[in-house]
């Protein structure tokens, strides 16, 4: 992808840039600031793998102690709680977000949990009860 990247800016560098400016050092410069773009991705992509869903992480001590906190919050005025958008993942159910704030918090989990499906079909997801 890098090279296609590379390739791309060459040309239409080629194409804009004025013979008297040295395009090969703006490229250069292009380049390496689209490397390290690309690095930054690969640092938050490793991250995520690391600490996020479905990696076996819901049994930290920070998930279960956000747990605690969001089951002991007051449900809305219409006493439906907030909803947690989980995925099915090898371990079990993995919570992806915290659904709140809304007037019904279920309906608007279930707005989302069908959008997820249809670009999803093959990974379960639900909606669960989170206080």
């Amino acid at each position: 992808m890098l090279k296609f990247i590379k390739i791309l800016a060459l040309i239409s560098f080629s194409l804009v840039i004025p013979k008297s400016l040295n395009a090969t050092e703006m490229i250069n410069d292009i380049t390496d600031e689209l490397e390290a773009t690309i690095k930054l991705f690969e640092e938050v992509t490793d991250a995520l793998t690391e600490d996020g869903v479905c990696t076996g992480q819901d049994s930290s001590v920070d998930t279960q102690e956000l747990q605690r906190l969001v089951e002991k919050m007051p449900r809305n005025s219409l006493n439906i709680p907030m909803q947690w958008f989980e995925m099915d993942c090898t371990y079990g159910w993995g919570k992806m977000m915290l659904i709140m704030g809304y007037e019904d918090n279920r309906k608007a989990c279930l707005s989302i949990l069908e959008a997820t499906v249809a670009e999803d079909p093959f990974t379960t997801f639900r909606c669960s009860a989170a206080n």
